[in-house]
């Protein structure tokens, strides 16, 4: 075959897309396929470390960190491959461009796969906050993370943010905070909450409704192997108030930090026209910067 010299450029593009296409590039698979098994392995306990820890901003840059490193070694060691190619390479049978976008495809789907059966069940797992619910805690737009090993090992505790399967559609997730363990008694008057006929402090409700010292809900028994949970913004949620308890195998988790966050209409949840959805994701592009949360990035919430 004819002389095809490797492009240093090309080979750090396609590392960048999946860790190990490069080296396929390059004309070493074995050490990319090798890379690509460690990133899968560095990924799964990266999360474990975050989840079977005290989680913390700190936990969380240093895996960041070391991913982001370990990323950075493999185009840098592609590159460096691709410059010894660079003058004189003769393409191998694997050195086609569909057999690269074959690799880019399967890497994707295996990465995925793990994620999704190892990491995102198990370990760690995202939630988008769609309402205003939970606030000042979360805020619309919030990227939470959620430690999905902590019910598996503990009991939920009062005050934990917890994801939970909605009682009513197990299908889809909520997030509300736990105040009302099994056997206990819950009552609210105007804005004060009773735990078995105590007063408890809460440092993270809001009251957006002058009305709301009127209120008066309970009192509630909450029954074995069953919570009762509330929203933080008290005024404007939908919680146990209104549909119940929330059974003991519906827990799915705990947030314990925003990553990410991204100003969001209010009602963006709702369903829209396409122009209206047109008209958001042309809006969002063009002050992406301007509408980054910044002082929420990697934010604990308690």
């Amino acid at each position: 075959m004819e002389n095809k010299p490797r492009r240093p450029w090309l080979a750090a593009v396609l590392t960048i897309l999946e860790i190990g296409c490069g080296h396929l590039y390059s004309g070493k698979p074995k050490r990319g396929l090798i890379l690509f098994c460690i990133s899968l392995l560095l990924m799964v306990i990266s999360a474990a470390f975050v989840a079977m820890l005290s989680p913390s901003a700190l936990y969380v840059m240093v895996v960041l960190g070391l991913f982001l490193a370990f990323t950075v070694y493999c185009v840098v060691d592609a590159v460096l491959i691709a410059k010894k190619n660079r003058s004189n390479y003769t393409p191998a049978k694997y050195n086609r461009w569909f057999l690269y976008v074959s690799y880019l495809v399967i890497a994707w789907i295996v990465f995925e796969a793990c994620a999704s059966f190892i990491v995102n069940p198990y370990l760690i797992e995202t939630y988008y906050m769609p309402t205003g619910s939970m606030e000042p805690t979360m805020l619309v737009g919030d990227w939470s993370l959620v430690n999905k090993h902590i019910y598996r090992t503990s009991e939920p505790e009062r005050g934990d943010l917890v994801v939970f399967k909605y009682p009513r559609d197990p299908k889809v997730p909520y997030v509300k905070r736990l105040i009302g363990l099994p056997g206990e008694k819950v009552e609210i008057i105007g804005r004060t909450l009773y735990i078995n006929g105590e007063s408890l402090p809460e440092k993270c409700t809001q009251h957006i409704d002058p009305g709301s010292t009127n209120d008066h809900y309970g009192p509630y028994l909450v029954p074995a192997d069953k919570y009762f949970v509330i929203g933080d913004n008290r005024d404007n949620s939908q919680d146990s108030r209104f549909w119940g308890y929330v059974p003991r195998d519906n827990m799915l988790g705990k947030v314990f930090m925003v990553a990410w966050s991204f100003e969001t209409p209010r009602d963006a949840y709702l369903p829209a026209s396409a122009p209206v959805r047109i008209k958001r994701s042309v809006d969002a592009l063009l002050n992406f910067f301007n509408k980054v949360r910044w002082d929420r990035t990697l934010k604990v919430v308690d």
